[in-house]
């Protein structure tokens, strides 16, 4: 049988064992939270200053081929983003960069129909009615076909006029962008300080 004392040993020798197993474990839990945490700040940035350069051509008013391209751009970007965003971080933030996204690309939706000189989006969904309310909402320009509009099927309708809802459209994503921006500036700066302030 094994002495008392020798128990005692080996409880403590166990004791210790767990103690610095624990605390190991802990600090890479930190690291790893550390390292995604960095990771956020990074392509937050990132995202911001394509964002930025969009809402800033948008009211500029560039050619649509130079906005699109920026769009594109910005949204990989995006994409970039909420793969690495924290859960439960931030949750107006990310759905206002969301509905920014959103707002730019049916902008550019409402701009290539323009181009191609095709119907203006007409209730009850020709082409994408519906699909921008969902975006502008009660903020759209919206007006109706006369009783003696030329094509039958349109008298009476609602429609979507073009160059007044691309600006709405693209006025309501810069919004959208500046709100959730400030939003994670102010959590970012605040982690600044906080890991300031710890050295």
């Amino acid at each position: 049988m094994f002495s008392p004392r020798l128990l005692m040993v080996c409880l403590i020798l166990g004791l210790l064992s767990y103690g610095c197993g624990h605390k190991e474990s802990k600090e890479e839990s930190a690291k790893e939270e550390s390292k995604e945490t960095q990771e956020f700040k990074v392509q937050a940035m990132k995202f911001i200053e394509a964002g930025t350069a969009t809402t800033a051509k948008a009211s500029q008013g560039v050619p649509y081929a130079d906005l699109k391209a920026q769009v594109v751009s910005t949204n990989a970007q995006h994409d970039l983003l909420i793969a690495v965003w924290p859960k439960g971080l931030a949750a107006d933030a990310r759905l206002d960069f969301w509905d920014a996204t959103a707002g730019w690309d049916r902008a550019l939706s409402l701009w290539d129909l323009k181009i191609k000189k095709a119907d203006n989006p007409t209730e009850p969904d020709v082409n994408g009615f519906d699909s921008y309310f969902a975006v502008g909402g009660k903020r759209l320009d919206v007006q109706k076909f006369g009783k003696d509009y030329l094509v039958k099927s349109y008298r009476g309708k609602r429609y979507l006029p073009f160059d007044s809802n691309i600006k709405i459209l693209l006025e309501l994503a810069g919004m959208s962008f500046d709100t959730g921006r400030m939003q994670i500036l102010k959590i970012l700066e605040g982690e600044g300080k906080g890991e300031g302030a710890k050295k």
